[in-house]
């Protein structure tokens, strides 16, 4: 038996989860290295993002510390493709993930984890600073 509403008897729509990534930077200029993981601040390294089965995901890019001018770039924040080799090429192959929201320092996308698959990606900036390149693991929707 499905949830119901206090309104109406309707079933109660479920939402997507939320996941917070935080990226910190190491060096600077050329030498600028990213921490990436689910812990703020991130361990050094980039850790993947592992997303259950289930509902899809709303995962939320916070970027902690980059240099002065180094934010997400606006127009093309985020490139992702399905398996491969990194980095992804330009743009974004695969309906499983948009963004919903992107803003200097925050990037929010939505992954509709509607399939079991790896999801590789890059997340692009202002300011000269290197692209940053790790994985996400979708579990896919419960069958």
């Amino acid at each position: 038996m499905g949830m119901q509403s206090e309104q109406g008897g309707q079933p109660a729509q479920q939402t997507a989860e939320k996941i917070d990534v935080f990226l910190k930077a190491r060096g600077s200029g050329p030498d600028l290295e990213w921490d990436l993981g689910l812990q703020d601040p991130p361990k050094e390294g980039k850790e993947p993002i592992d997303v259950p089965p289930g509902l899809g995901r709303d995962i939320v890019f916070h970027l902690r510390s980059g240099g002065p001018g180094v934010n997400f770039l606006p127009s093309d924040p985020i490139w992702v493709q399905e398996g491969g080799n990194c980095p992804p090429k330009p743009g974004s192959t695969s309906g499983q993930v948009s963004v919903t929201d992107c803003k200097p320092n925050k990037l929010t996308i939505h992954d509709v984890n509607t399939e079991k698959r790896d999801l590789i990606y890059q997340l692009n900036f202002t300011g000269g600073a290197p692209p940053c390149d790790p994985l996400i693991r979708n579990g896919g929707s419960f069958a």
